[in-house]
């Protein structure tokens, strides 16, 4: 991997990260599939929405890490029309300004129409921001990123993540995490699996015209065997937690399990920076 994009692999899971708690969060308000109970509001660390807007306001400074000249940023979206990048830096700041809001709104106003509105708004701002992250990186130059593999491994992070993050909360303010939710994230971990395997098997077929592609190297082997030894750990964990009662709610299990599905999105997001080559000048 590129040593400038170590801020990238930051950058992109802790934003992903940020949307998938939305997304869930209005799952949560808006359906019985979870627990019953309400979150915290206002700036109580159990807040899902604080924490989705620190996560997303880490993310957007260690991504200045990656510019050259930081100062350049403020022309960012100079070029709306045909630059993907410069519509995902507007999603980012119109997502934020929406978690902000958001925040404001569940604080001010429990349970009012304000906050209704932004439980569906800012979650479908951030599938937007997913999305126009995806288009950033599918180009038809960059082949090993050319394919349906990124936008299902970026949705995955945020579903994985996002969901984990509030079975979590949930436990801590006393509503134990559903069979149906562990289960939930089970599926998601075992989906993800057979992505990187499939993924993996199609970049072993790439050339990039030099001597030998990064994803036939032994390091880059190393860490993808890694990254699925965590991965289907972590999924028999949740499984394991979904089918016996009781144990879904120890906040020891929790742990590592939330310290398994971290460690793997990050290693498999290494993996995905590593996996860039270039064709053409």
């Amino acid at each position: 991997m590129r040593r400038r994009d170590a801020s990238l692999v930051f950058f992109t899971t802790l934003t992903q990260w940020s949307v998938g708690i939305t997304i869930w969060l209005a799952v949560w308000q808006w359906t019985d599939i979870a627990p019953s109970g309400t979150f915290a509001t206002g700036w109580d660390a159990g807040n899902p929405v604080l924490l989705a807007l620190a996560l997303v306001g880490s993310a957007t400074l260690v991504s200045f890490l990656h510019l050259g000249k930081p100062a350049n940023a403020r022309h960012a979206t100079n070029n709306l029309e045909n630059s993907w990048l410069s519509r995902e830096i507007l999603a980012l700041g119109l997502y934020s300004l929406g978690l902000a809001a958001w925040l404001t709104a569940r604080w001010l106003e429990p349970g009012g129409a304000s906050g209704a509105v932004l439980s569906l708004a800012v979650p479908t701002v951030g599938l937007f921001l997913l999305w126009t992250m995806t288009r950033v990186y599918t180009v038809a130059t960059i082949p090993a990123w050319n394919s349906g593999h990124t936008p299902l491994s970026f949705a995955a992070t945020s579903l994985c993540l996002g969901l984990l993050t509030l079975i979590i909360l949930g436990m801590v303010q006393g509503s134990g995490p559903r069979g149906l939710t562990l289960g939930l994230l089970c599926t998601i971990l075992f989906l993800e699996a057979v992505s990187a395997i499939l993924n993996q098997s199609r970049l072993a077929t790439l050339s990039p015209g030099i001597a030998g592609s990064m994803v036939t190297r032994e390091g880059y082997r190393r860490v993808f065997r890694f990254r699925m030894a965590l991965l289907l750990t972590a999924c028999g964990l949740a499984l394991f937690l979904a089918v016996q009662p009781g144990a879904g709610s120890s906040a020891a299990w929790l742990v590592v399990l939330a310290i398994l599905v971290l460690g793997q999105e990050l290693a498999g997001r290494v993996l995905f920076y590593s996996s860039y080559f270039r064709l053409g000048l």
